[in-house]
């Protein structure tokens, strides 16, 4: 647990950082301005040697919602992303969940994903780097000490995954190779309480009945899957029930 009130044991904020600070948009200049006023040490740098594999270490915004070119590097304890309305802070998070394999859906913010397209522009990516460094890793001959993940959304539907080494050579462009290291790191993108954004929050306080209070919770203890899996298996079964008579 960390506890920005202890010196030894304080929260790392990194700075949201940018290969031009004047090439920023006016939001992304406005959660600059009151992320880097709440840093604590810049020179405080981030080890993840020693943390759980899937920890996410960076996320990489381009011309993705607000943000034409974003990158944040997490610290190793809670982070915190701050700023006025219309800054871009849930555009991270909506990042987080996109760039992870969700869908228009999981974001609560649109139908389409091609919305999430920066106006003006052609195409987005968003670039998600997880840790691959502690015990027993996810390939790690492959991947190294980092697996990136990286997806591409243009204007016309099209997409495409890539899954990188931590020195950025592609590994796989398979989106099936993107579950087997999301289900190896226990990453669930789709769950509403691994990633609750304002939205989902928001419904779930103020605006949904019984039943929907019920549907959040078999959604995030992955009882509606496993029940899913379970019809699935009973199909299974009578067709080679069926198959053998």
């Amino acid at each position: 647990m960390t506890s920005c009130m202890e010196s030894e044991d304080h929260i790392s904020l990194k700075r949201l950082r940018d290969d031009s600070f004047e090439n920023r948009d006016s939001a992304t200049k406005r959660t600059t301005f009151a992320y880097e006023s709440l840093a604590f040490e810049e020179d405080d740098l981030v080890d993840f040697g020693h943390l759980e594999n899937g920890i996410i270490e960076a996320v990489e915004l381009k011309n993705f919602m607000c943000h034409a070119n974003l990158k944040i590097e997490f610290g190793t304890g809670i982070n915190f992303i701050v700023g006025p309305n219309g800054s871009g802070k849930s555009a991270v998070m909506t990042g987080i969940v996109v760039g992870l394999g969700g869908t228009a859906a999981h974001c609560d913010r649109t139908q389409t994903l091609k919305s999430l397209i920066k106006t003006g522009c052609s195409s987005a990516t968003v670039t998600v780097h997880l840790c691959n460094s502690g015990c027993d890793p996810f390939r790690k001959d492959q991947f190294g000490n980092s697996v990136i993940v990286e997806r591409r959304i243009t204007a016309n539907g099209t997409g495409q995954y890539k899954l990188k080494s931590c020195d950025g050579q592609t590994v796989s462009v398979k989106k099936e190779d993107l579950q087997h290291a999301l289900d190896y790191f226990n990453i669930q993108a789709n769950n509403p309480v691994s990633l609750l954004n304002q939205d989902t929050c928001r419904n779930f306080l103020y605006s949904s009945n019984p039943k929907q209070r019920y549907e959040l919770f078999m959604k995030a203890m992955q009882l509606e899957q496993l029940n899913m899996d379970y019809q699935l298996i009973l199909e299974q079964i009578g067709i080679v029930t069926t198959t053998l008579n």
